[in-house]
């Protein structure tokens, strides 16, 4: 099945805050994280709950590839291409979610602090779309010169 632009581009912001949110929440306990966990999505909001209760240890799991020996199932990696072909066509727009979501991949270390300032930017600028998103990560990684 096909998604034209127009369709990745509306679900795309609010699916890769869930997943960004879902990762910070495991590592960043802070309430206010949780209350944005919460807004994301259930399942983001379910994770940081057992979490809490101290099962496993969160960082370890960001700390591998998701793809041991680094090749995707071909399916998928059909699907991803498209997905980097959609993030480089608007690149300044999509450049954070590319380079954040190829870290999380290859199990490369994150700044969590950084990625928890950036789950918790406000409902008002999510809802303003990418290109706000962009703007404020943008502001965020030149105040902490990443």
């Amino acid at each position: 099945m096909l998604v034209n632009n127009a369709v990745l581009r509306e679900s795309a912001l609010p699916v890769l805050r869930a997943i960004l949110t879902s990762a910070v929440a495991g590592i960043c306990l802070a309430q206010e994280v949780m209350r944005s966990a919460r807004s994301a999505s259930a399942y983001a909001a379910a994770a940081v709950s057992r979490l809490q209760r101290g099962k496993g240890k969160p960082t370890e799991v960001f700390l591998r590839p998701l793809w041991p020996g680094g090749a995707q199932p071909k399916g998928l990696a059909r699907q991803y291409e498209k997905l980097r072909s959609f993030w480089k066509h608007d690149a300044p727009v999509w450049t954070f979610w590319r380079n954040w979501n190829e870290d999380m991949l290859a199990g490369r270390p994150v700044d969590w602090d950084f990625l928890r300032q950036a789950v918790l930017l406000s409902d008002e600028d999510w809802k303003a779309g990418p290109e706000r998103i962009a703007d404020r990560i943008e502001e965020l990684q030149t105040r902490i010169k990443l």
